[in-house]
């Protein structure tokens, strides 16, 4: 879709959320968090139902318990109605049905969930699809994080199955895959113009996940999840902060982000910057207690 029909499509889901007196958000992760979080903050004169609906047993899996015992208090103490541990059969426009028969209306529904790629039919055909062997149908990715089979085409973020590291999916995460990638790109296209293999079958060219990066051998694992504007939950690695001042921290993140996506040299600095800090805290003073999941080098 264009710009402008993604526009289009905000604008009307915003009329709808306003409109909507129930909303169901299936998935409990940091998304479904975030979303019903800033569903009640946004609307706390015009109080509207808010659903979370997740299979998993707690919301935030994956994430540290301290920031999950927050977050899970946040969403009790002002009203989000938390039905866990429940799985559904159907979603239809304006209800879910439960797998024990029951129904729940509402007037919006987001589905906050899924590692499959919405476009892999559409735009890569059986490329893609051959791939989707990871969990949940995610994509396969080598240590370059090119798709398995495909020289040319890489696969990032939530999208992709990295075996040897098996990351929890995060933004953080999907910003660094978004990383390698980009070089890894330039230095095929390098290659192609000077004549020279740079690929993954024999070749050390490429720049390897994460190593190749900032030498570490696993990405830290950092998040920040908003709990409406004015609260959320950081966490960094074995280091979890909640309350206000992570919110500021967010609000620092995103500023920053879209400051380096229009390139302006504050936010490009900063990022350079961030990232360079981030793994040198994960290898020295904050590193995983986990133990990575790496355990040889795929050629």
């Amino acid at each position: 879709s264009t710009l402008a029909q993604r526009q289009l499509s905000i604008n009307q889901s915003a009329r709808d959320i306003d409109a909507a007196n129930t909303i169901i958000i299936i998935g409990g992760g940091a998304v479904g968090v975030e979303l019903a979080a800033e569903l009640v903050d946004k609307y706390r004169d015009r109080q509207k139902r808010v659903i979370i609906i997740d299979v998993a047993p707690t919301i935030l899996p994956g994430f540290r318990q301290h920031s999950v015992d927050y977050a899970l208090r946040w969403l009790e103490d002002n009203g989000v109605e938390l039905r866990l541990d429940t799985s559904f059969d159907r979603i239809d426009d304006a209800s879910v049905t439960l797998s024990d028969g029951s129904k729940i209306f509402a007037d919006v529904i987001f589905k906050c969930f899924g590692v499959a790629p919405a476009t892999a039919s559409k735009y890569g055909g059986r490329l893609l699809s051959d791939a989707q062997d990871g969990p949940k149908g995610s994509i396969v990715v080598n240590n370059h994080l090119q798709v398995e089979g495909q020289e040319n085409i890489f696969a990032a973020g939530d999208v992709c199955f990295h075996s040897e590291s098996a990351e929890l999916k995060l933004a953080h995460t999907a910003h660094v895959n978004a990383s390698l990638v980009a070089l890894n790109v330039l230095r095929l296209v390098r290659a192609a113009k000077n004549g020279t293999e740079s690929g993954s079958h024999g070749h050390d060219g490429l720049l390897s996940y994460p190593d190749g990066l900032f030498g570490n051998e696993q990405t830290p694992k950092i998040y920040n999840v908003s709990l409406g504007k004015y609260d959320a939950s950081l966490g960094f690695n074995t280091l979890v902060m909640n309350g206000p001042l992570p919110a500021v921290v967010k609000w620092l993140i995103e500023w920053t982000q879209v400051a380096a996506a229009a390139n302006r040299p504050i936010g490009l600095v900063f990022w350079v910057v961030a990232d360079w800090t981030s793994f040198f805290l994960g290898r020295t003073i904050l590193p995983m207690t986990e133990p990575a999941a790496r355990s040889k080098k795929a050629q």
